[in-house]
């Protein structure tokens, strides 16, 4: 996912209680921005009531010319991309 515009998306997902991921900050709003430029803004994180699991709302932008491999995670997922 190479691209020269900067891109823009929503990801949503379902995750079990517990799962760290530290590509986000502990509080909501607060960008976390790794090495490679790659900024992602937890905008919503709450339980599931009756399930072991959570919803994550996050807001990630890619510079220009940043893209990650193919990859995958252990939730249930969703992305939007907005621009780019």
């Amino acid at each position: 996912m190479k691209s020269n515009f900067k891109i823009t998306f929503f990801l949503i997902y379902f995750s079990w209680i517990g799962y760290s991921n530290s590509a986000f900050s502990a509080d909501l709003k607060t960008p976390m921005i790794s090495s490679d430029g790659i900024e992602r803004t937890l905008l919503e994180n709450y339980e599931i009531p009756g399930s072991d699991q959570e919803f994550k709302m996050v807001l990630t932008v890619y510079p220009p010319s940043v893209g990650l491999p193919p990859h995958h995670h252990p939730s249930a997922a969703l992305n939007y991309l907005l621009y780019g």
